[in-house]
């Protein structure tokens, strides 16, 4: 064999080992790829339902603020419904003849005065009262003081002003409302409270 043949068959030794390991490179850039594009793939898919989760989260979260908010409007105007149905008794009561509304002055005011007694308070209390009431407090023994900061009802205070009681259809209303408020959701509202 001539030094020319030898040298052809030596390139063509290359030649072959040069496609060998192109061959077996692109091999193993085919795996590298494919295996990339499946991680790639997996990530993708991690971050997608990650990103869901948090917009499941979020979606739920705005959903309960939301809930949340529509029972405290629907809560406040309920509480503006029964706040107008409790002025409005009071309205109709301060209506009454004068006869039966004055009775029902006198009737607070003895029940104050009751209590008053059996508290042990030994001095005589300041009687306030609404200025269109005091009419129905004449000729009791104690200071009638007729005010505007009292409505349908009557107050009595100590002298030095450290004891106070009311009992106003107001404070009756208040003290009632916890009760009042049931009956009246069930009526006004078609429901009950559970």
């Amino acid at each position: 064999m001539g030094y020319a043949e030898l040298i052809k068959a030596v390139e063509q030794e290359g030649r072959r080992e040069q496609e060998r390991i192109l061959q077996e490179a692109r091999k193993r850039a085919e795996e590298i790829l494919q295996r990339a594009r499946k991680e790639a793939l997996k990530t993708k898919e991690a971050l997608l339902e990650k990103a869901r989760a948090e917009l499941r989260g979020r979606e739920s979260e705005a959903v309960n603020r939301a809930r949340a908010e529509a029972r405290k409007m629907v809560l406040t105007a309920r509480q503006e419904i029964l706040d107008e149905v409790f002025k409005k008794a009071i309205g109709r009561i301060r209506g009454l003849p004068p006869d039966d509304y004055g009775a029902i002055i006198k009737g607070l005011f003895d029940e104050l005065l009751k209590d008053w007694q059996t508290s042990g308070m030994e001095e005589d209390p300041v009687v306030y009262v609404a200025e269109e009431d005091a009419r129905f407090l004449e000729g009791v023994v104690y200071d009638v003081v007729p005010t505007k900061e009292v409505a349908a009802g009557v107050v009595f205070e100590s002298r030095d002003k450290k004891y106070r009681a009311e009992n106003t259809l107001g404070s009756r209303l208040t003290r009632l409302r916890p009760d009042l408020m049931v009956a009246l959701k069930g009526i006004l509202f078609e429901e009950s409270l559970r």
